[in-house]
């Protein structure tokens, strides 16, 4: 069942508490390389805003692939939000391997039957030094994701236009937009299609070297078109 995203009121009823399971690899969190407490996981930053009706919790597959995915304990939620951003997918693939994978994920789909459930799927190769295979993977599972009959939300643009705080994760001074964003997910606001778009970025801000463009140099946010600059 698809978590149906319609104009309704962004807050959660005080008197009917929404239990949210947050199932991810490492794109859970945000960090920074320098302090006493160096990351920041969605359902910490999501629980800190004390949202009437809402409660998170997150089964955290840090390294993870969707192997680790499949020990997820579902009992007792309404919504289940997945984010993969593919720790599995950065090497290539073999046949085997790949054969393998989609069992794992077809196993995952009937373990989400009868709950509601969104995925975000929105990694790509220019925003993580990777290559092409990696892209030809993602867009693989996702995919799978789709003709299992459920959405897909990439937001290519929002993954674009974020700090990074090392080469494979956002930016603790991101933590709050990426708060935003999953709130805006679970609230039922129309969103917007973008969020949607199959399409993968021309141009993407980069760890420690800004933007960068798909042909490896550097490039003014404005060359994205519909990714604009995240201005600090």
């Amino acid at each position: 069942q698809i978590l149906e995203i319609s104009s309704a009121v962004c807050c959660f009823p005080a008197m009917a508490v929404s239990r949210v399971l947050f199932i991810g690899d490492s794109s859970l969190y945000c960090c920074r390389q320098k302090g006493k407490k160096r990351t920041r996981y969605i359902d910490d930053i999501l629980n800190a805003r004390q949202i009437a009706g809402l409660q998170v919790k997150s089964h955290r597959c840090n390294g993870g692939s969707i192997s680790h995915f499949l020990q997820a304990n579902l009992a007792g939620f309404d919504k289940v939000c997945i984010s993969y951003f593919g720790n599995d997918a950065s090497g290539r693939w073999t046949e085997r391997t790949q054969a393998q994978k989609f069992q794992q994920w077809s196993d995952f789909f009937r373990r989400l039957q009868g709950q509601k459930v969104v995925f975000w799927v929105g990694g790509f190769s220019l925003k993580y030094g990777l290559q092409p295979h990696y892209d030809t993977q993602m867009n693989l599972v996702r995919s799978w994701i789709r003709a299992a009959g459920f959405q897909v939300v990439t937001a290519f643009d929002k993954v674009a236009a974020w700090e990074m705080g090392n080469m494979e994760h956002v930016h603790w001074d991101t933590a709050e937009e990426l708060g935003d964003f999953w709130f805006e997910l679970l609230s039922g606001k129309a969103l917007p299609p973008s969020y949607f778009c199959q399409r993968l970025p021309t141009t993407a801000l980069v760890f420690n070297k800004g933007w960068r463009s798909a042909n490896g140099q550097a490039s003014s946010p404005r060359d994205a078109g519909d990714v604009e600059a995240k201005k600090r």
